[in-house]
């Protein structure tokens, strides 16, 4: 966003969805962060393991295989709201995983 808060878009070939959170990233401290999205398309952000409200969440969720962007840190072109930060730690998963695993990882 740009604020300093979690943003999550999807977008391919003009459908987007995009969520973005309450909560703001703590400055100076490490913060857990899960993205997930379900096959049903329904999303969620949770962070340091707690869900959290959503302020915004529109539009279609693109098919997996249609999906044209896959950025992490920036804008989905590369331009602009970049992360001053680090990543510690980067996972993604092709299966479902339980919020009880998420909340022990």
């Amino acid at each position: 966003m740009g604020d300093g808060r979690i943003s999550w878009a999807v977008e391919s070939w003009g459908y987007t969805s995009l969520m973005d959170a309450f909560a703001h990233f703590d400055l100076g401290s490490w913060t857990h962060i899960v993205l997930r999205v379900d096959n049903d398309g329904t999303r969620m952000i949770r962070k340091n393991g707690l869900g959290d409200g959503m302020i915004v969440s529109y539009g279609t969720m693109p098919q997996v295989t249609t999906r044209a962007y896959h950025s992490i840190g920036c804008l989905r072109e590369g331009t602009s709201n970049f992360l001053h930060g680090s990543i510690a730690y980067l996972r993604m998963f092709d299966t479902p995983i339980e919020s009880a695993e998420i909340y022990n990882m």
